[in-house]
């Protein structure tokens, strides 16, 4: 591998390092998104729960 890298250029090792940093940096951005829509649903879903338990008393 490192003869591989050896033949490329300066210019396209950093392109491929920032490319490689960016993709990561979109895929924790994707994945912190996600988790937290589904913590927002969980609570809205807690909060409907605890509504029917508030009725459910009275």
């Amino acid at each position: 591998m490192s003869r591989w890298l050896g033949n490329v250029s300066v210019n396209r090792k950093l392109g491929f390092g920032f490319g490689l940093v960016l993709f990561l940096t979109v895929m924790m951005a994707f994945t912190g998104w996600t988790g937290l829509r589904k913590v927002i649903a969980r609570g809205d879903t807690l909060e409907l729960i605890a509504s029917l338990n508030d009725l459910t008393k009275d």
